[in-house]
């Protein structure tokens, strides 16, 4: 089942920023470039570190470990085609930053 979670205040998270929340027992970032918001798991698939703390270069998140660049938009990176950072597709509905989550492949995510 898919359900949408509100998780921030797009007039609370400025151009350039990010924040940390926590949604079914994962530590996300949302990330605002200019008019798109972005979300991804805050873990690298290569190395696990803390995807979210790298900085943004030409619409890609740098792994603050090992320096791979993964898209925000599929996470994928050209280091490794197999491996992708997890995205989330994001809406925004009024002043709310939603999460468009589907519960059975989150249990799996989780599990």
């Amino acid at each position: 089942m898919t359900r949408v979670e509100p998780v921030a205040r797009l007039s609370e998270l400025k151009d350039g920023a990010r924040v940390h929340v926590e949604v079914d027992g994962r530590e996300l970032t949302i990330l605002r470039q200019g008019d798109q918001v972005y979300a991804l798991r805050n873990r690298c698939p290569h190395a696990n570190g803390r995807l979210g703390d790298g900085a943004v270069v030409d619409g890609k998140i740098v792994c603050p470990l090992h320096q791979w660049r993964f898209s925000l938009t599929d996470g994928s990176t050209r280091r490794d085609p197999r491996l992708r950072a997890e995205t989330i597709e994001v809406r925004l509905r009024e002043d709310d930053i939603c999460l468009i989550l589907d519960d059975a492949e989150d249990a799996e995510k989780t599990s």
